[in-house]
């Protein structure tokens, strides 16, 4: 080999290894949901860029988990959520078809974990909602929250289980 088609060489592999890095994206954080011993990995349906102008949805990315009533739901998210501010809007249903709504508070404090707890017997989730949130101030310097991306969970309700005399 010569010492002129070493540079052309060594050109060439550097302009591959350049092509493959361009075409690498980062992988979106993913959110596991925890309910009636079963993990549920859920990628994002909603994504945002930070302009907020360009977002893309997917229903399909909806995550199902399913559980009887008056039971728990543990909720991890990696700390590319955990390190924004984030929070969690829930939906559940009494045993009177009542649907209530309800929320964490407001995350900033680079929690990784929240626990909707039971709300008693005959009481069902229906959905849970992750949210990556940025702040902002409007015109008139009131500050306010923008949804960037959110993590949806389906709960397809379970009949509890009966045992024979």
């Amino acid at each position: 080999m010569t010492r002129r088609s070493r540079p052309a060489l060594l050109a060439g592999a550097l302009a591959a290894v350049g092509l493959l890095l361009s075409s690498c994206t980062v992988p979106r954080p993913v959110v596991t949901f925890y309910g009636n011993r079963t993990a549920v990995a859920v990628q994002a349906y909603q994504w945002c860029g930070q302009d907020l102008t360009s977002c893309s949805l997917d229903k399909s990315k909806v995550g199902r988990i399913t559980m009887q009533a008056a039971q728990p739901l543990q909720i991890s998210v990696p700390p590319e959520i955990g390190n924004t501010i984030w929070r969690i809007i829930w939906v559940f249903q009494d045993s009177k078809k009542k649907v209530t709504t309800g929320s964490s508070p407001y995350f900033t404090d680079k929690r990784l974990t929240y626990r909707i707890p039971s709300f008693g017997t005959g009481v069902i989730l229906q959905t849970v909602e992750v949210q990556s949130l940025i702040a902002g101030t409007d015109a008139a310097g009131n500050l306010g929250f923008a949804v960037t991306s959110s993590w949806d969970l389906l709960v397809l309700p379970k009949k509890p289980t009966t045992t024979s005399p």
